[in-house]
């Protein structure tokens, strides 16, 4: 009896359909090789009925070797109720593979005590016929869920020493928290290796690692100190962050990297090869901060897709993020005189500003917005005021407001009749912005007030 799969995949070795659904996490894939068919379906119907495994399985040593070698196993049973000292090596050689560094064994059936202390020396299952099905279903999700978390915590990839998916995402929304703060937008690249699982099938699972190592190596030598690259749970799929760079910056770092990649260069049984790997790329600059980590994914992931279904060396954008957020201001006009008052509220109502939201308030002095709620907030906050009040002149007002913590957050703009050179310097000195000397005119407050927000793009 053949290898079977019950998603009905026969090839035994790693497809792209399959690796996509094991990316995915759709259903763990265990792998069974046996030499008791009774005993193999009994353990079939079990885990196939709980349906929360994807089977792959076979009683051919050559099958059994090619699947392993070129499929990622969640977990590994061998059913070896014969001694077979094939099927034992063939287990020693797995286990020690660092792809299976974390995968649970189980093996059933009987062997020598000194495999046997071996088997129980590398922390795997043995298990003696016949045996409880229940519950070896319940040691295997038990043992499964305890290497998803391990594997979960993982922060760097073992074989390419990149930063894993899971750290991806922790990053990305430290740079959309950058991005709020900083206003700064950034870009992630995903970089798909063209023929990675052509040669993946014909070769196995070592020279596949050799190959995303050197390519990944490679890519690490092409990125800034400041740029960080992963591994995407995808195998072929490596993904950079460039914190500081926007669409064109990205498309000449891939254009760069595709123009540049090194042969890969290993051996086969002592037979010397030389593979030349080929890129496909998709590129999304973020400059909105509601976008969501999964919607970035999905968009850059699609993108990648056609880029790979064009051909390599192909660069596909996604625009979908590019529109900043509209940022909401606070602006306070504290001017006594109520015809100067309704001139600034006049004019910042009807100023036209892309991305950005003027919440206008006016008070008749600066003891009232003190003791209102108005101040007290992480908003950028223009303030436009007289230099002299009812009860606190303007320059005790910023006084007070370059006192208070988040002080920065406050543009100060005072307008006055003094017209001094020793009045304007004292005012600077005291933490005002900018210095209006009476009678001013409404286009040039305009247009000093659209600097100011210019500036905060």
């Amino acid at each position: 009896m053949g290898e079977t799969n019950q998603q009905g995949v026969k090839n035994p070795l790693q497809t792209k359909d399959v690796a996509e659904r094991q990316a995915k996490k759709e259903k763990q894939v265990v792998f069974i090789y046996y030499d008791h068919e009774p005993t193999y379906k009994l353990l079939e119907d079990q885990l196939v009925d709980q349906g929360d495994f994807e089977l792959v399985s076979t009683n051919q040593s050559e099958d059994a070797v090619a699947i392993l070698g070129s499929l990622s196993i969640d977990s590994v049973v061998f059913i070896n109720t014969a001694k077979s000292k094939q099927m034992y090596q063939l287990y020693e050689k797995t286990s020690g593979s660092h792809h299976y560094l974390h995968a649970p064994f189980f093996y059933i059936g009987e062997c020598s005590h000194e495999e046997m202390g071996q088997i129980f020396a590398n922390g795997h299952e043995f298990i003696s016929s016949p045996f409880n099905l229940e519950t070896f279903y319940l040691k295997m999700k038990a043992k499964l869920d305890h290497c998803t978390r391990i594997k979960n915590d993982r922060q760097i990839d073992l074989v390419t020493q990149l930063y894993t998916e899971r750290f991806l995402e922790k990053m990305f929304h430290l740079q959309v928290a950058n991005l709020v703060r900083f206003k700064t937008s950034f870009t992630v690249i995903f970089l798909s290796l063209y023929n990675y699982y052509e040669l993946k099938t014909k070769y196995g699972l070592t020279i596949a690692d050799q190959i995303v190592a050197t390519v990944s190596d490679y890519i690490k030598s092409q990125v800034r100190d400041s740029d960080l690259a992963f591994r995407m749970d995808a195998e072929d799929e490596i993904a950079v962050i460039l914190p500081n760079g926007g669409q064109t910056e990205a498309g000449y770092f891939v254009r760069r990297v595709f123009e540049h990649i090194p042969p890969v260069t290993t051996t086969e049984n002592g037979e010397p090869l030389q593979f030349f790997i080929e890129l496909s790329a998709s590129i999304v600059e973020i400059n909105n901060a509601d976008v969501t980590y999964e919607e970035m994914l999905e968009k850059g992931k699609e993108a990648l897709q056609e880029a790979v279904f064009k051909g390599a060396s192909t660069i596909e954008t996604v625009n979908d993020f590019q529109e900043p957020n509209v940022e909401k201001i606070k602006v306070t006009v504290i001017v006594e005189d109520q015809v100067i008052r309704s001139v600034l509220v006049n004019l910042l109502q009807r100023l036209t500003l892309e991305y950005f939201e003027l919440d206008v308030q006016t008070f008749f002095d600066g003891e009232a917005l003190l003791e209102s709620s108005w101040h007290r907030s992480a908003h950028t906050h223009i303030v436009i005021m007289d230099d002299v009040l009812p009860k606190r002149n303007g320059l005790e007002m910023v006084h007070e407001l370059r006192k208070m913590p988040n002080n920065e957050k406050y543009i100060v703009m005072m307008l006055s009749n003094r017209k001094t050179e020793e009045d304007v310097t004292y005012a600077f000195e005291m933490g005002v912005d900018d210095y209006i000397t009476k009678p001013f005119n409404v286009k040039f407050v305009e247009s000093r007030l659209k600097r100011y927000l210019k500036r905060l793009r």
